[in-house]
């Protein structure tokens, strides 16, 4: 009888590139004629996002929008001003496996930003932008999972793996009229707009994922009598139909939404005050889909009638542990000189996630909190003062197997601050984290084997039958591997259910000769 193998293809999500890359901005603004002279900087953001990330022709290919928010105090007015511009960014990274296609995870965040007026009408600004990127490729693995005939025992091992990785990304875009709050003033002038999305609710219908979601916009601006800056928050909903081929209700879904820009214009009625303002926010659904999915392979293989040898080979494969989705809470203190802070307008707070690590069952991540509180001192001139203060986030894995590894995404989901003294204020920032929680696994899998057909096992002068004396915890498969016999009749021939002694025990060992002779 000839030997008969049968192969099984594993898919693994290679990982291809995981990096930081760092991209420099610069501007150089001169102020048009309608905006007031610079008296000083109170407020510089850099606020970066990405719009499309691909692999193509074995490079990797991130595209982005920085957008650009100064506040400054004006010259003569003392009125607190803005600026915003818009800048593109892009970014190529030659990929060492060239592959033809790859999965890309990317994020940007500003690294640091720079800025000065030159002169009265004109402002300097240096500074420079994080892309984390990770690209993952499906490679196909073929390893055997069973053989028969020529006398083969095989001891076969069921694996959990992680299947191949489906993606999803698609653009739109929201237009809104955000009226004004009851009781709040007419808009004279925007100051800065902020907006984040997050998802709320999702489910798989046919080849889809349906998901529903809130946008949430902080607005800053000054009133028509020309009084202190107002703020007005405002919540709208959202929903997306995302195209994932392949996906079924076995995927574990993870859904981002990102706000890469906003555009408003104000809306005036029929007194001629702004009571309303149009916004159109551009955004991106990002959705990744994982299941794990149970396979075997062979782990080791013999012949008992063949001379035979099991060329192995180490698979290292990965394995969904569970999705997260959790909120953690930061704060911080900020201390006010005396006689600088006498009022609080705005708080802007951003996160900056710098490294994650798992650790006795623990998620462990660091990063840096910066809040910038604007308001006015004593004399109801405009301030804005500024704090950077470390943040560590745990989160209990809820797992301890070897090679775990976690990529989160950071976002902020709420803010507020609490003055406790005319000296010193209370930051509270609320995180969401998201991901998916995987491990690395190596397993050393059986790829082929090769018998040689001219060399028969010798079983001259073995006897018939042997006792082997067999401690818990043993396995039927190692016994009966080192005297070349068969492993069912071993099993049988004890009354034996299990491949794992359970306990001490003294086991019938039929030898091959005889098992041949019987047949």
């Amino acid at each position: 009888m000839e030997l008969t193998c049968k192969h099984e293809t594993i898919c693994i999500n290679e990982v291809v590139y995981d990096g930081v890359m760092e991209h420099g901005i610069e501007l150089d603004y001169m102020l048009p004629d309608y905006c007031q002279n610079i008296f000083k900087i109170l407020r510089c953001r850099l606020l970066p996002h990405i719009t499309a990330s691909r692999v193509q022709n074995g490079r990797l290919l991130i595209e982005g929008m920085c957008r650009i928010e100064i506040l400054y105090t004006a010259e003569e007015s003392f009125a607190i001003c803005s600026v915003v511009q818009k800048q593109a960014f892009s970014k190529t990274m030659e990929l060492k496996d060239t592959p033809n296609t790859g999965q890309v995870t990317a994020d940007v965040r500003c690294d640091y930003i720079n800025c000065r007026a030159v002169s009265p009408r004109r402002i300097d600004l240096h500074g420079a932008i994080l892309i984390r990127a990770t690209v993952t490729a499906p490679v196909e693995h073929p390893v055997l999972c069973c053989a028969e005939g020529m006398g083969i025992q095989t001891d076969t091992a069921p694996v959990t793996v992680l299947s191949r990785r489906l993606t999803a990304q698609q653009s739109f875009d929201v237009r809104e009229e955000i009226p004004l709050a009851y009781g709040k003033p007419p808009v004279g002038e925007i100051l800065s707009i902020d907006a984040s999305a997050v998802l709320t609710d999702t489910r798989i219908v046919a080849n889809r994922a349906v998901t529903k979601g809130e946008i949430h916009v902080h607005l800053l601006y000054l009133p028509q009598d020309n009084g202190q800056p107002e703020v007005m928050e405002h919540v709208l909903p959202i929903s997306q139909v995302l195209d994932v081929q392949g996906v079924t209700e076995e995927y574990s879904l993870l859904i981002r939404f990102d706000v890469t820009d906003i555009e408003t214009v104000m809306k005036q009625d029929e007194n001629g005050s702004c009571t309303a303002v149009t916004a159109t926010f551009s955004l991106i659904a990002c959705c990744e889909a994982d299941k794990n999915e149970e396979t075997c392979f062979l782990r080791d293989a013999y012949s008992t009638s063949y001379e035979a040898k099991a060329v192995r080979k180490t698979v290292m494969t990965g394995k969904m542990i569970r999705p997260i989705r959790e909120t953690r809470t930061c704060k911080s203190s900020v201390s006010i000189p005396q006689n600088e802070l006498s009022a609080v307008y705005d708080l802007s707070c951003t996160f900056s996630a710098e490294d994650c690590h798992i650790s006795d069952g623990q998620i462990h991540m660091t990063g840096s909190l910066c809040c910038c509180l604007l308001g006015c001192d004593t004399e109801n001139m405009p301030v804005s003062i500024e704090k950077k203060s470390p943040c560590e986030i745990m989160i209990d894995a809820l797992c301890c197997e070897e090679g775990l590894f976690f990529h989160p995404c950071v976002s902020i989901s709420a803010t507020s601050y609490r003055l406790i003294s005319s000296e010193e204020v209370e930051i509270t920032v609320e995180l969401l984290i998201t991901g998916t929680l995987c491990c690395n696994t190596s397993y050393t899998a059986v790829s082929e084997i090769d018998i040689d057909e001219k060399t028969r096992v010798s079983c001259n002068g073995d006897p018939a039958i042997r006792l082997y004396y067999a401690a818990a915890g043993e396995r039927v498969w190692e016994i009966a591997k080192q005297y070349r016999t068969d492993v069912a009749s071993v099993l049988s021939e004890n009354e034996l259910e299990t491949d794992t002694l359970a306990e001490p025990c003294v086991l019938l060992i039929p030898s091959s000769q005889t098992l041949q002779e019987e047949a």
